[in-house]
């Protein structure tokens, strides 16, 4: 598998990386009723056992409940997973300080020091 490097020191992860928008998210993709908790954490280990480390999620998505389910698989993994985040702009939070706080509320929901790619939504 080809892997790319996330920045100049960052890790070095597969080209292909999961999306967890449908984790926790009943609205648009119907967790909680077509599919659960057992069903995100299964995804997460036959990715992990077939090579890919790169999550991607969003405060958004599932209004924080996807951070929260790839948080808590994280710590239960003993495999290495590599977080890419995303922070929604909303008009009224585009300075600094709410860029950080959005981080920080996002990183407890995760339960990890560091988001390895933080990007804006």
């Amino acid at each position: 598998m080809d892997l790319i490097q996330i920045g100049l020191n960052g890790p070095k992860v597969p080209a292909i990386g999961v999306g967890t928008w449908a984790w926790g998210d009943t609205f648009s993709w119907g967790y909680g009723i077509t599919y659960g908790k057992e069903d995100t954490h299964r995804a997460l280990k036959a990715s992990v056992s077939e090579g890919l480390c790169l999550f991607d999620t969003a405060e958004i998505y599932g209004f924080g409940r996807s951070e929260s389910l790839l948080g808590e698989f994280i710590a239960e993994s003993d495999s290495e997973v590599v977080v890419a985040g995303k922070c929604f702009p909303y008009p009224w939070r585009l300075s600094a300080r709410a860029l950080r706080g959005a981080l920080k509320k996002s990183l407890k929901r995760l339960g990890i020091p560091q988001i390895h790619l933080y990007q804006m939504h």
